[in-house]
C-alpha cells in the first residue's frame, strides 16, 4: 500500500510539471500568413484555420504552439512550436495583455511575425510593424 502511494505521489507531481496553457488564440481570416509557414501544394490559405495556443510564462517569453489543420475535414497539416514576448509598444504601465490593441512577436526558427489583438476575443492578425 506505501509503494502505491508512493507511485501515485510520483505520478500527481509528474504530470502537473507540464505546460499550463494560458490562451488559445485563431488567426483571423483576413490575416496574413505566418512568414514561416509554406503551405503544400494545392492548399491556399482560404482553405485552413490556424489556432495558437500560448502556455504560461514562466520569464519573458513563453511557448506558443501553432496547430495548422484543413478547414474542410479538420484535419492538422501541420504543426509547429514558437516563442513569445512582448513588442516593445505593448511594454506598458498597465499590463499589455488588458489593453487593446496590443502586440506580441512570436519567433518560430528565426522567422518573427508580430501578431496583433485588437479587442477583447481571441482573433489575431499579423501586421507590419517596425
Amino acid at each position: 500500500m506505501r509503494l502505491l502511494l508512493i507511485m501515485l505521489t510520483v505520478l500527481v507531481i509528474a504530470t502537473s510539471c507540464g505546460d499550463n496553457v494560458g490562451g488559445i488564440f485563431r488567426l483571423r481570416n483576413d490575416s496574413p500568413m505566418p512568414s514561416w509557414l509554406v503551405l503544400p501544394a494545392g492548399v491556399s490559405p482560404n482553405d485552413i484555420t490556424i489556432t495558437l495556443t500560448e502556455y504560461e510564462a514562466t520569464t519573458t517569453q513563453w511557448k506558443v504552439r501553432f496547430i495548422i489543420k484543413e478547414k474542410k475535414d479538420g484535419r492538422v497539416l501541420r504543426e509547429a512550436i514558437g516563442y513569445g514576448y512582448w513588442h516593445p509598444d505593448s511594454e506598458r504601465e498597465k499590463a499589455p495583455a488588458s489593453t487593446y490593441p496590443n502586440w506580441v512577436i512570436i519567433d518560430v526558427n528565426g522567422a518573427k511575425d508580430v501578431y496583433e489583438q485588437s479587442e477583447h476575443n481571441d482573433l489575431l492578425r499579423i501586421v507590419k510593424k517596425p
